[in-house]
């Protein structure tokens, strides 16, 4: 389903129109009052990321490239209508010039009276979804910690669920390379995590790397993007498929305890259902070493922060308990320094298929790594530690390429006491390799 490409721009394409009020002006009668506010915030949201794409762009809309708004509404819209084009074949291969078809999907091509339909008919769609309350309730929390190996291989890998770009070249990479001990999804399956969008952009490339890996264990963290559909999908066909329990996990051996978070139940918050649990595994904590794995970010060197999470963590950030941390829901990879007051060392790993555009290094220093790529440093700030961020250019995008970061993913080695790291492009070629113990 993601692979269907909506944004703003083909509803401006159909309709003639520049803007989310012009949207609902050409709708008139077709869209009752009550109605119109549903639809107005959603479009909003499409509009709004069209806008910030094209600045960052040097105005061009970037209409045949995916933007995944964090609104409810406005990812539910791209899903009902990805779904319609789909079934009313209204699509075309997307228009990214250079690109390989496959890897760069397909888009809305919208006939103008059923766009206006469709719109009509998305707030029954979507009423039943919006707001926390509505949220289907997850399955019990379990504090039983699954075994490792002590000697053990992981892939980590975060805001993967697009089924474009570089998300399906990784799975062939991890499956073809094979060995691998722990399978790590951070989350997000785009546009709204439904059931049709975990098929096709989640479970299918999953599969594959299962199948190179025979009896390795899958583990996945919980999502705005997923609760942006409720929540049934990653609970019904998501945590079978990965024979998890709930959106909460803990996996370990002798030296390492690797424990999953579900940041998103509550958005980018723990709710109070979770630390009693959380509280659960740490007690079996004992000497080994305890690596979080979550969606949402605690701290971030760009963009927000997570001060819910710091409250309710304080504990064990304080009393230093929490030897790193792995997280994704910013489309790119940052390699953190370790934090001054918590000892914790943070990996942003959120690159995994999302076409994000390349931040504003300005005169940040830089070091040179394979492939034309380089890490930039931020640094350290009242906000983060000092920060590595990947950058280059996204070979998948064509000729666009450079105004979008690289896709990749990290390769954890775990021998006894040690913890290898390795930053992988999609092709599972290694870029840099570093000890964290």
């Amino acid at each position: 389903m993601a692979r269907v490409i909506i944004n703003a721009g083909h509803l401006s394409e159909a309709l003639g129109v520049e803007s989310a009020a012009e949207v609902l002006a050409v709708s008139g009668q077709r869209i009752s009052a009550e109605d119109e506010f549903v639809i107005g915030a959603a479009l909003e949201g499409l509009y709004d990321a069209q806008a910030e794409a094209a600045a960052q762009a040097d105005g061009d809309s970037a209409k045949s490239v995916l933007l995944a708004p964090n609104r409810q509404s406005s990812a539910l819209l791209q899903t009902y209508l990805a779904q319609r084009a789909t079934e009313q074949q209204s699509v075309q291969p997307a228009e990214v010039p250079g690109a390989e078809a496959p890897l760069v999907g397909v888009e809305a091509k919208f006939d103008e009276h059923d766009l206006l339909g469709w719109l009509g008919a998305f707030v029954p769609f979507v009423r039943n979804k919006l707001g926390i309350g509505r949220r289907d309730p997850r399955p019990p929390l379990s504090p039983e910690i699954t075994p490792m190996p002590d000697t053990a291989k992981v892939a980590v890998i975060g805001d993967w669920g697009t089924n474009m770009y570089g998300a399906p070249p990784i799975s062939y990479a991890v499956q073809a390379e094979g060995g691998y001990d722990l399978l790590v999804h951070l989350g997000d399956v785009y546009y709204a995590g439904s059931r049709e969008e975990v098929q096709t952009s989640l479970l299918a490339g999953w599969r594959r790397m299962q199948q190179g890996s025979p009896g390795t264990l899958s583990r996945t963290c919980n999502s705005n993007h997923e609760m942006y559909s409720g929540g049934a999908p990653l609970y019904e066909l998501t945590l079978p498929a990965f024979e998890q329990s709930s959106t909460t996990w803990a996996t370990g051996n002798e030296y390492w305890l690797f424990v999953g978070l579900d940041a998103a139940y509550v958005d980018h918050d723990l709710d109070d259902e979770q630390l009693p649990w959380l509280q659960d595994v740490m007690a079996q904590q004992g000497d080994r070493k305890v690596v979080l794995f979550s969606h949402h970010q605690l701290f971030s060197a760009l963009r927000g922060q997570g001060p819910k999470l710091t409250a309710k963590l304080q504990q064990y950030l304080a009393g230093q308990r929490i030897f790193a941390w792995y997280w994704g829901h910013e489309h790119l990879l940052a390699l953190y320094e370790p934090h001054p007051s918590w000892g914790l060392t943070a990996r942003c790993v959120g690159h995994g298929g999302f076409p994000y555009f390349r931040p504003h290094f300005g005169g940040a220093a830089h070091t040179d790594l394979p492939n034309g790529m380089a890490f930039r440093t931020f640094a350290a700030s009242v906000r983060a530690p000092q920060a590595r961020v990947l950058d280059g250019s996204n070979e998948y995008l064509g000729d666009h390429r450079d105004r979008y970061g690289p896709n990749g993913f990290m390769r954890l080695r775990l021998e006894g006491p040690e913890l290898q790291e390795e930053v992988v492009t999609p092709a599972g070629a290694t870029l840099w390799t570093g000890q964290l113990a």
